[in-house]
């Protein structure tokens, strides 16, 4: 049930750049009804949770969507087909995060071809630190 209402509640973000993503976002919801029944082989698709890889298990999946309950699910357009279906959804609360609060969000990326979903990466990965700019001398 859980997955059924999280389907239901997928949208494209309208007005983005990118190409129209409702059969992607209609594959996901249909796969995600699916695996929640338990009427699709989950062993067929690729896991990546990027907060722990050696997490990569269906219940890790289940776990860290379950985490925050679901309200609205936005789909996230891009400009190339062989990007994943990238969807985020609010947990309606604050976290502190290195002392400053943020609005606690989950990501999953969901790559589909042909009508089906092959690879979910879930989970927040490490940040990428980009060092600053030093410049040599002023001008």
């Amino acid at each position: 049930m859980f997955f059924y209402l999280l389907a239901q509640s997928a949208k494209v973000l309208a007005g983005e750049p990118g190409y129209d993503h409702i059969k992607e976002v209609a594959a996901v919801a249909n796969f995600l009804a699916e695996a929640e029944s338990g009427e699709i082989d989950v062993t067929e698709v690729e896991l990546v949770n990027r907060a722990d890889p050696v997490q990569n298990t269906w219940r890790s999946l289940l776990d860290y969507v379950r985490e925050c309950p679901i309200e609205e699910i936005s789909a996230i357009p891009s400009t190339d087909r062989s990007l994943p279906l990238n969807v985020k959804w609010d947990c309606g609360r604050y976290i502190e995060i290195e002392g400053k609060p943020k609005w606690e969000e989950r990501h999953a990326s969901f790559w589909v071809r042909r009508g089906r979903v092959t690879k979910i990466a879930f989970g927040e990965g490490e940040p990428v630190i980009i060092p600053p700019v030093i410049r040599s001398g002023n001008k």
